[in-house]
């Protein structure tokens, strides 16, 4: 699964019409100070993917491609996902006990001994699955 897009509409603290757009295949690192919703944009895209994670008081819209078919999603607050797409049913997408396997904060990094071997292998490790 590919993210093409994903769009705040609504979440606290943050500017309506935060996105993230076009993704390279692989690795992708959203960077920046703080306050400018990097986190937000993580959250966003766990509780559009998987409906237990919460996202009160959020509202947010999103593009992805999987076996070559394209999806959108969308979640507004405590109701579940909305998916649209090719068949009608919903995308395949990792199971949700693993959802905390799709985030890496840069602490998790350099808490690993903060070199440029050490992040390499941290991240070589995660992109394993």
């Amino acid at each position: 699964m590919k993210w093409r897009e994903l769009r705040i509409e609504r979440a606290p603290g943050v500017t309506p019409g935060l996105s993230l757009e076009d993704c390279g295949p692989g690795l992708n690192v959203v960077v920046g100070p703080n306050g400018i919703g990097k986190s937000t944009l993580s959250r966003a895209a766990r509780a559009t993917l998987w409906s237990a994670e919460p996202f009160e008081r959020g509202h947010a819209r999103g593009r992805v491609v999987t076996r070559g078919e394209e999806w959108t999603v969308e979640r507004e607050g405590a109701h579940p996902p909305r998916w649209n797409g090719p068949d009608g049913q919903e995308p395949r997408r990792p199971d949700a006990r693993f959802r905390g396997c799709f985030h890496l904060a840069l602490e998790d990094l350099l808490r690993q001994g903060g070199t440029e071997r050490a992040i390499a292998r941290e991240l070589r490790l995660e992109m394993s699955g």
